[in-house]
C-alpha cells in the first residue's frame, strides 16, 4: 500500500466513532488517531478508559472482501502482529491473551476493538480499534479495577511516534495477507496461527 490517510485529533469521543462518521469518504487503510478519548469502548461494550497524553487510541479501516465470518479470526491476527512488533523491536515480552487484550507482567496493557459495519455479501466494512497504555498516570488506578500496565520503561517516549507508524505499516501489510489467505482458500495457515497463539497463552 502506497499512502493512506491518517486523522488526527487531540480529544474525540472514539476513534472508533470518528472513522464510522467518516465512512463514506475513507479509503482501505486509513487511520485516525487521538491522544484520548471520553467514549471509549472495549470487549462487551465495557468503558477503555485513556489519559490525555499517556495513551494511543488509534482506529484503522479496512474493506474487506471475505466471508462475515472469516472476520472472527481477525483480532488473532491484529494481535499477533502487535505482540511481535512490540517484542522483536522493543522486547516489552508482551502476550495476547484471547480474545483481544495485550498483556505485559499478567497486567493489562492494551486491547483490540474490531467492529464491522456496511456488510454486503463477501465484502465487509472493519473499523479495528488499538488502544494502548504509553505512559503511567494515577488516573488509571483510580478508574481500573483490574491490573494494568503501560509500555514506560520499554518504549520511551521519543520512540511513540515511530512505534505509531510501524503499527499501522504492520496492520497494513497482515490485512493484506488475511485477505489473500482467504481469496485463495489458504484457511490452514489462519488456522495454525490462533493454535499457536492458544499454546503461547497457556504456557
Amino acid at each position: 500500500m502506497k499512502y493512506a490517510n491518517i486523522f488526527t485529533k487531540y480529544v474525540v469521543d472514539s476513534t472508533n466513532q470518528c472513522l464510522k462518521r467518516m465512512l463514506d469518504d475513507l479509503k482501505i487503510g486509513d487511520v485516525f488517531l487521538a491522544e484520548h478519548q471520553t467514549d471509549g469502548v472495549g470487549k462487551r461494550g465495557k468503558k477503555w478508559f485513556s489519559s490525555p497524553g499517556n495513551s494511543l487510541c488509534l482506529s484503522l479501516y479496512w474493506k474487506l472482501h471475505v466471508e462475515l465470518s472469516a472476520i472472527n479470526q481477525l483480532s488473532i491476527i491484529i494481535g499477533s502482529t502487535i505482540v511481535d512488533l512490540l517484542n522483536k523491536r522493543y522486547n516489552c515480552k508482551t502476550v495476547l491473551r484471547w480474545p483481544n487484550d495485550l498483556f505485559i507482567q499478567n497486567k493489562k496493557v492494551g486491547g483490540i476493538l474490531i467492529e464491522t459495519v456496511g456488510i454486503l455479501k463477501e465484502e465487509v466494512h472493519c473499523i479495528i480499534g488499538i488502544g494502548m497504555n504509553l505512559s503511567d498516570d494515577e488516573s488509571f488506578s483510580k478508574k481500573i479495577k483490574n491490573g494494568w500496565i503501560s509500555l514506560k520503561g520499554t518504549v520511551e517516549e521519543s520512540e511513540w511516534n515511530s512505534m505509531i507508524i510501524s503499527i499501522i505499516r504492520e496492520i497494513h501489510r497482515s490485512m493484506i495477507m488475511f485477505e489473500n489467505v482467504y481469496s485463495t482458500k489458504q484457511t490452514r495457515f489462519i488456522r495454525e496461527l490462533v493454535y499457536r497463539f492458544f499454546d503461547q497463552n497457556k504456557r
